[in-house]
């Protein structure tokens, strides 16, 4: 009983926190491009929100990893988890890169990962809430069907779109970064703007 309401909880609150983070960065253009819909405008650096919402949408997105941290914390605390000390150590880790993302001025970056990281969790908390169900319980096709959709969504989001979408043209921003700051370079073309 304990373990599936725990487990209704955070697929819950990923899913809200996906509608929530999809439709902020929806609704800047941090997600396309003008006059198109797909997936595959570069994510820095475009305006940033005069509004606030990306430091509301911050500091919801610190209250929910600081709750499962701490969560995690008693766990291993308690029980001594061997298997919850990488979550722990990921969650932390999260915590670290939410605050030094923001202190950086990558609130955009920040803020589309966010979107990745809690919708592709959707399906894997589906995936655990049918498990405290028990899976032998539920029909073959509906457990297919979230293995599926668990399947497409997360390699999507973190394999695809991830990639695509933020670390590419990160790596390509600090390239161009790196060669036209360079002063051992006497290329002109790689001072061009």
């Amino acid at each position: 009983q304990a373990e599936f309401g725990t487990r209704a909880f955070y697929l819950a609150q990923h899913i809200f926190l996906s509608l929530v983070g999809g439709l902020l960065c929806w609704r800047v253009g941090w997600l396309t491009s003008p006059g198109y819909s797909t997936f595959y405008r570069l994510p820095f650096p475009h305006p940033l929100l005069e509004e606030g919402l990306d430091r509301a949408f911050y500091q919801l997105q610190v209250g929910a990893h600081g709750e499962s941290t701490f969560v995690l914390l008693r766990t291993v605390l308690r029980a001594g988890g061997r298997k919850q000390r990488m979550m722990l150590t990921h969650h932390a880790v999260t915590l670290f890169l939410i605050v030094a993302s923001w202190r950086n001025g990558l609130q955009e970056v920040g803020c589309v990962m966010f979107w990745l990281h809690d919708a592709s969790d959707i399906g894997i908390d589906a995936l655990k809430l049918m498990a405290a169900w028990g899976t032998a319980e539920l029909p073959a096709l509906v457990v297919a069907l979230v293995y599926l959709t668990t399947s497409v969504l997360w390699i999507g989001l973190r394999c695809v779109y991830l990639p695509l979408h933020v670390l590419c043209p990160g790596w390509r921003k600090l390239y161009d970064t790196c060669v036209v700051l360079n002063p051992f370079t006497d290329r002109a073309e790689d001072h061009a703007l």
